[in-house]
């Protein structure tokens, strides 16, 4: 008999072993995780009977959407046994998630796709992007002469410090970083300390910039073949500067650094090998709800029509405050397109020249393109 439902403690170890069956993360990590992430009301799992066929995990969060805070979930682990895949199974875990999401008040989801287009049949699309910039041990002399000839370089001190015995002013570097992107991930101190668990489970190693008392900008790295950064805070290009000669210097017997960043950031590194990828799909759990959160307050008239082959709710012609109409709309938009253009991935100037919308009202429109700039869609966290 074919089941799915929310999980329960006692499909932790079944799903585990699930997570170690198709994953290759560390043992230590997963541990880790399955400690401290799994969050059983938050995760959705299908059985055959007693076997385990389908999981999906998600940690609550909240992400920042231009400027509005909105109630989310980063979703994880999503695994089909491999006898199982290509039966629909997924699909049924899937749709059983985001319906419990929407009872407990989520508005989104994000998650970190291995392929994309997989996750379009369930309205999730690409909102984000992530830099991912090469250097190598010879670039060292590059970053020393800026290093050497730059006054701000006599009040700072770039070094290899202790995590938790500095997370206050870590989270307080993040949060001011986080000022600068939409779709990013809200941490507060409690959330900033977790995830730097995460990363410390697998060895990882924090550089910072520090001037007078105040971290200025940071690094978490891991030392692999190469020098590996996966989350690189900073938030102009001195800091920048100082951070790298600082893992230039101070790794030199390793012949390649790797660095995730955002687009924003990767504009400050003098690199000829910087490689922007779609990073975190999204998808909305609830469009009226969205609406609401994002322009509630602002009285707006225009009307869209939305259309989600996937979640029936979000099917409707909406009030720009998420209000259901019989009135006639302004444009017509999918879910996963919409998302994007709250979030400031595309333009709707650009979504119009690909055929991702129809146009009903040009003034309108016009007014809502100028009202929905785009931004740097970045986020760091990603399982």
């Amino acid at each position: 008999m074919i089941k799915t439902a929310l999980c329960n403690i006692s499909d932790k170890d079944k799903i585990k072993k699930l997570w170690i069956d198709l994953f290759d993360d560390s043992e230590n990590f997963v541990d880790w995780f399955f400690e401290n992430r799994f969050h059983p009301k938050y995760s959705c799992c299908t059985y055959d009977d007693d076997i385990l066929v389908s999981a999906m995990q998600s940690v609550p969060m909240n992400l920042k959407i231009r400027e509005i805070s909105i109630p989310s979930t980063m979703i994880c682990g999503v695994s089909t046994k491999k006898e199982y895949r290509n039966k629909g199974f997924m699909h049924k875990t899937f749709s059983h998630y985001m319906k419990q999401m929407n009872d407990k008040g989520i508005i989104l989801t994000t998650l970190k796709a291995v392929s994309i287009p997989t996750y379009h049949s369930v309205s999730h699309l690409s909102c984000t992007t992530s830099a991912y910039v090469t250097l190598s041990k010879n670039d060292a002399d590059y970053y020393k002469n800026i290093f050497d000839n730059n006054p701000i370089n006599k009040v700072t001190k770039t070094q290899i410090i202790d995590v938790f015995s500095n997370i206050n002013k870590l989270n307080e570097c993040y949060c001011k970083f986080t000022d600068l992107y939409s779709a990013i991930a809200l941490r507060n101190e409690k959330e900033f300390l977790l995830k730097m668990h995460d990363y410390y489970s697998d060895n990882a190693q924090c550089m910072a910039v520090i001037q007078s008392g105040i971290i200025k900008g940071y690094c978490i790295y891991f030392k692999q073949e190469g020098i590996y950064c996966e989350e690189f805070v900073v938030s102009d290009k001195d800091t920048t500067d100082c951070l790298i000669y600082g893992l230039l210097s101070q790794n030199r017997n390793y012949e390649k650094f790797e660095i995730k960043t955002s687009k924003t950031v990767s504009e400050y590194i003098n690199s000829s090998n910087i490689n922007i990828k779609d990073q975190n799909s999204m998808g909305i759990v609830n469009v009226q709800k969205l609406l609401n959160a994002m322009f509630g307050k602002m009285h707006k008239d225009y009307v869209i029509e939305v259309e989600d082959a996937f979640i029936q709710n979000n099917n409707g012609i909406f009030l720009l405050n998420g209000t259901k109409t019989q009135k006639p709309a302004h444009l017509k938009i999918s879910s996963g397109q919409l998302l994007r253009l709250i979030c400031g991935y595309d333009s709707l100037d650009n979504l119009i020249r690909n055929n991702n919308i129809s146009i009903y009202d040009k003034a309108a429109c016009e007014d809502l393109s100028k009202m929905l700039p785009v931004c740097d869609c970045f986020i760091i966290d990603e399982y």
